[in-house]
Parts: C-alpha cells; sequence; structure tokens
C-alpha cells in the first residue's frame, strides 16, 4: 500500500489508534476534509466560511431573501459555512432571522419534504434543494 487519503468520520470520531497502526507501519496518511485529533498528518480540506459565503451570494444573486440550512452535525467546518453564510447577509443588509438554521439529518428531512409535511415551518412546502454542501448538508430557500 501506498498510502491513505481518508475523509474521517465525526459521529463516532475516527479512533486515532486504528490512523496510528498505519502510521506504525511507514503508511503514509492524508486526511481530506478535517483532521483527527492527536494525529499528526497533512490535510486537504476547504474553506468553510468561503463555502458559507459562495452559497449565501448564489441564493441572494437568485433573489431569494430567505432561507435556511439543514446539517446533519454540529462540526467545526460547518460552523464556518455557516459563519459564511450569516457574514454575506449582513453585507448585504440582511437581517441574520432571514437565515434558519437546522440541525436535523438530511436523509429524514428529504423523506418529510417527500411526504409534504413542512420541517421548516411557514405556510409552503419546500419544494427543492437549491445547494447540497455535502452528503449531510443542505442550503434551501424558505417560504417568504
Amino acid at each position: 500500500m501506498s498510502g491513505v487519503a481518508i475523509v474521517p468520520t465525526t459521529f463516532p470520531p475516527t479512533p486515532p489508534e486504528q490512523l496510528q497502526r498505519l502510521m506504525d507501519r511507514g503508511i503514509p496518511l492524508v486526511f481530506c476534509h478535517r483532521p483527527v485529533e492527536d494525529v499528526s498528518a497533512p490535510l486537504v480540506t476547504w474553506s468553510g466560511e468561503s463555502v458559507g459565503r459562495l452559497t449565501a451570494e448564489a441564493l441572494l444573486s437568485k433573489g431569494h431573501k430567505r432561507f435556511a440550512s439543514i446539517v446533519a452535525f454540529r462540526d467545526p467546518k460547518m460552523s464556518e459555512v455557516i459563519r459564511g453564510i450569516q457574514d454575506t447577509l449582513v453585507d448585504a443588509g440582511l437581517d441574520i432571522s432571514a437565515f434558519t438554521i437546522r440541525y436535523h439529518g438530511a436523509g429524514t428531512l428529504l423523506k418529510e419534504m417527500m411526504s409534504g409535511e413542512r420541517p421548516l415551518g411557514g405556510s409552503q412546502r419546500i419544494e427543492i434543494p437549491v445547494s447540497v454542501l455535502d452528503g449531510e448538508t443542505m442550503c434551501l430557500p424558505r417560504a417568504q
């Protein structure tokens, strides 16, 4: 084996001792997306804040003034994304209350949306996810 590129799990966290076994055998390790605490290895990632800004800018450019983010887990990367969205709303002169955050498994949310339930409240059903940020996170337009 030449090396391992891994996207560590967050819930439950990737056990550092498993990765240490690879490194003890001389197998190079590279983290993708997020690191593992107490394990030193190169990290290839992206700026969550930039992704949040780009997402908010795309929604605002389509005329949306209120939207919501459905986040499966509270983790540092998603906190950066949320900060980028909030900062962009403030820069656009909008009130932060224009942005709703719900921590809810994306798969469960999609089932609720398809059944006609209104997981974000409001008088209108959400029809189409606009931006899928990763496998478990979506940013959606919200009913006006």
